[in-house]
């Protein structure tokens, strides 16, 4: 019974340090990330106000 108690802890334990790792890789490629979506963002805000003004002409 100790035994089973003490694995379980333990995965209890991986499972934090994972989801720990995750957040801190997050954190660390947001500034990269942010940047990449307001790149895209631009990028679709600027077709579109193509494909607007072709329209219009």
């Amino acid at each position: 019974m100790k035994k089973l108690t003490k694995e379980s802890k333990q995965s209890v334990i991986v499972m934090l340090i994972l989801m720990i790792i995750m957040l801190f890789g997050i954190f660390w490629r947001w500034d990269y990330i942010s940047k990449e979506l307001k790149f895209g963002i631009d990028r679709y805000t600027r077709v579109s106000d193509t494909i607007s003004s072709v329209e219009e002409k």
